[in-house]
């Protein structure tokens, strides 16, 4: 009598199963006789199983269960079968279904995972006691150590198990990852409005008042340093977990995972620093038992055998390395790949290369298996996955849009090919192909660090990483404010322009939103350039024409014959007359004043770019005193008139040049060349455009003393032609002149440059007398201080 294949437990656990039933009904009462047939079927069906056994330790525990029953059937006189337990035949091994699969390979342990989680034990005792204890347990670890899945395939499942009293009824909030916007995360997570918590750091006590403890669970939590740049959101969050964690009633709590290389950017929030420093649980590696337990008890409920030394192989592999649980998962998964049957194999281990490059060798047979036009896909993919840090040589991945990839440069159909590709052979993670908001990310930081071919490509192309990274930064900030402000200028949008046509922007690809972002930068720079071409000419014809006005009479008021003053005065009206050119850029001059309004907010920040007062603005680092004569930047550069001070206020500090430099009300003011804020224009003319008022930042210091000439005094007597006056400019230095003409606007023969308008012009007392407000060639014309007295709406004086 024999049993076939077919009635051959499956694995030594149904066997066992079989053995505990039979044992049950001995205990109830049922004697040996009575269970003759079904004990000599079952001896059968463990001799047949014997085939299918190969680790000893599972055939010696199969020959001693037949064994037994075949002894109590010999003593009831029974005659038995043959007990000897058949041979192992490889051939004979079922084969087990993909799906079975008890491995991830890179990716973590989820909550629905939690069956196949092992080796832990003795960290999650640890998490629930102080769990217990505080509110708050924060799990560091490096890269690779485990953190994620220790709290969500292992702490989370058994805390909804009711591992805690009263945790069943807990209300679980998460897994929350940070990202770049930590507050439109928790937000989202919430059900509620990003801008609710900002300002606000009861807000989300307030929205959890009513309800059952909450469990927060924040995952990755260094991306709050990683990704997040904005400080106001970082705050907020941090003010917000805070606040939960200090509530009474009901009692919440949170759990945290952190890459520990990261934790001294705690102290940007003390607060949170304090409890975090409370709640410090380490990720400690595994060691060899845990090890052994978390490849052996993944692989019995499916009935995986492994062959005799596989283990010790692969504990032996990966035991002290960095990354070690995420390069055993993903050697088990190919091993798992690679099976043969049931069974995994020392064959397919030393094929693989084992645990360390196992990796490595699955990365490039990837990449060395597509066509040259995907390897290049493939690469730009993967590099839009990873970004620089701060270190010499810290990368960490980072999660990118699905549609974002799409538009990298290269044809969306070749993308989508690479990437399923990639998320097939678990290097990458991907949410579903149809999600707009899908996003994708490397499916472990221990492919950026363990596949030397990925290595090279960031060594090789780090710096313009980081340089893409710094224009991408900006262009967030455009689009999170409408495209409203925060375009580029000058030096940095050249800058940026040249990166824009280089060939490594073409490498590594470009978002579509960045692109735009320095297009709409140079178109408003050009709109700028315009803007400040058309005043240049419309100043300029204007100093023409007053030049000519002025030395005409000046020279009618040196004849003494009133006939010759009246043939000068008819020369002078006939040049004028015939001379259109410059009663067509008199005509110009007009226009362009009585709208200069208008064309300084084209070129000037609109009101939701302007800093609400000087003093908001950051205190400027490596600030120079600013004093007469100081170069300044607006809408151009020119040059500091003076620091005066508010009569009604004496302790109001504000800085006095000309709107041409400046721009219109609102405009931001800085000291070149660094560019460091130094306050925010307050007033301008209404419609002429000539002097304009900034108000300083707070610690910006100033310095009314003018160099060579002592301390300037406020207009003491009126000017008149032939008087010697003194210019200081920020380009010319100190100029000597004569007056040729003086009323509400001072002619004179000093030689400047542009970049000199605002400057103060001085008379031999060192008294103010006017405001550089533009040159042509020999001649300057300044405002008359009279003339920046009328057109204030408060009285300033000198301090």
């Amino acid at each position: 009598m024999s049993a076939t294949m077919e009635q051959a437990y499956p694995t030594i656990f149904e066997l066992r199963s079989a053995h505990s039933l039979l044992m049950k009904r001995l205990r109830e009462g049922s004697s040996a006789t009575s269970m003759r047939e079904e004990l000599t079927s079952f001896i059968l069906r463990a001799r047949a199983t014997g085939a299918l056994l190969d680790a000893d330790v599972h055939r010696e525990a199969a020959q001693g269960l037949i064994d037994y029953w075949s002894a109590t059937l010999v003593r009831d006189s029974i005659v038995v079968p043959e007990t000897t337990l058949a041979e192992f035949n490889p051939a004979l091994a079922p084969t087990l279904a993909e799906e079975l699969c008890p491995y991830l390979g890179l990716e973590a342990f989820r909550e629905k995972d939690s069956k196949r989680f092992f080796g832990r034990s003795r960290m999650l005792q640890s998490m629930l006691t102080k769990l217990a204890e505080a509110r708050l347990v924060t799990v560091f670890g490096p890269s690779g150590s485990g953190k994620s899945s220790v709290v969500l395939g292992g702490l989370l499942p058994m805390l909804r198990e009711g591992a805690l009293e009263g945790s069943a009824s807990w209300r679980y909030a998460g897994p929350l990852v940070p990202g770049s916007d930590p507050l439109a995360n928790l937000a989202e997570c919430f059900g509620t409005q990003r801008e609710s918590f900002l300002g606000d750091p009861l807000r989300l006590t307030k929205l959890l008042a009513d309800g059952p403890p909450v469990c927060l669970v924040i995952d990755q939590f260094e991306e709050m340093f990683t990704l997040c740049e904005d400080d106001a959101a970082r705050d907020a969050f941090a003010a917000n977990l805070v606040a939960l964690l200090h509530t009474e009633s009901p009692r919440h709590c949170a759990i945290l995972t952190m890459r520990s290389d990261y934790d001294q950017h705690l102290a940007k929030l003390p607060e949170l620093q304090k409890l975090i420093e409370a709640a410090d649980q380490r990720a400690t590696p595994l060691n060899a038992a845990e090890l052994r337990e978390a490849i052996e008890k993944a692989a019995e409920p499916v009935g995986l055998k492994l062959e005799s030394g596989l283990v010790e192989r692969l504990i032996g592999d990966v035991l002290g390395e960095p990354a070690a649980l995420p390069l055993l998962q993903f050697t088990l998964f190919r091993l798992w790949q690679e099976r043969d049957h049931n069974r995994l194999t020392l064959a397919a281990y030393n094929r693989l290369g084992g645990g360390r490059v196992a990796l490595a060798r699955s990365a490039d047979a990837l990449y060395e298996s597509l066509i040259p036009q995907d390897q290049f896909t493939m690469r730009r993919i993967l590099l839009r996955m990873v970004r620089p840090g701060a270190g010499s040589s810290e990368v960490t991945s980072s999660r990118v849009l699905r549609t974002e990839l799409l538009a990298i440069g290269d044809d969306p159909g070749r993308v989508e090919r690479v990437l399923q590709k990639l998320v097939d052979a678990r290097l990458v993670r991907s949410g579903a192909n149809g999600d707009p908001d899908a996003q994708v990310e490397v499916a472990h930081e221990a492919l950026v660090r363990n596949w030397p071919r990925l290595v090279t490509w960031l060594e090789q192309l780090r710096g313009q990483m980081t340089t893409r990274r710094h224009f991408e930064t900006f262009a967030d900030e455009w689009e999170r404010f409408g495209r409203s402000s925060g375009l580029l200028a000058g030096a940095q949008l050249e800058e940026a322009e040249r990166w824009l046509r280089s060939e490594e922007a073409e490498e590594l690809g470009v978002k579509p939103q960045l692109r735009a972002f320095i297009e709409a930068s140079r178109a408003a720079a050009d709109r700028a350039e315009r803007t400040r071409r058309h005043l240049r000419n419309a100043r300029f014809a204007a100093v023409i024409l007053l030049a000519v006005i002025s030395v005409g009479l000046y020279v009618l008021k040196q004849k003494a014959d009133q006939q010759r003053a009246e043939d000068e005065t008819r020369k002078l009206a006939a040049l004028l007359a015939e001379n259109q050119k410059t009663q067509q850029a008199l005509t110009a001059y007009i226009r362009s004043a009585k709208v200069a309004r208008s064309l300084f907010r084209s070129v000037s920040p609109s009101s939701s770019e302007v800093v609400a007062s000087a003093s908001q603005l950051a205190r400027p680092r490596r600030q120079r005193p600013i004093e007469p004569g100081a170069a300044i930047s607006g809408i151009t550069t020119g040059t500091v008139c003076c620091v005066v001070t508010d009569v009604t206020n004496g302790t109001k500090r504000y800085l006095l040049s000309t709107a041409l430099v400046t721009g219109a009300k609102g405009s931001r003011v800085v000291q070149p060349p660094k560019g460091s804020a130094i306050g925010t224009v307050i007033r301008t003319d209404a419609e002429s455009a000539l002097t304009s008022v900034i108000d300083l930042a707070a610690g910006v210091s100033t310095n009314n003393v003018v160099p060579l000439r002592g301390v300037m005094r406020p207009q003491m007597r009126a000017l008149k032609a032939g008087d010697a006056v003194y210019m200081l400019g920020s380009v010319s230095g100190l100029v000597k002149g004569n007056v040729v003409s003086a009323n509400d606007f001072v002619i004179t023969t000093i030689a400047s440059e542009d970049e000199d308008m605002g400057a103060p012009l001085l008379n031999e007392d060192n008294e103010l007398v006017g405001v550089m407000w533009q040159t042509n060639g020999g001649l300057s014309i300044a405002i008359s201080m009279s003339m920046v007295q009328m057109t204030r709406d408060v009285k300033l004086a000198s301090p």
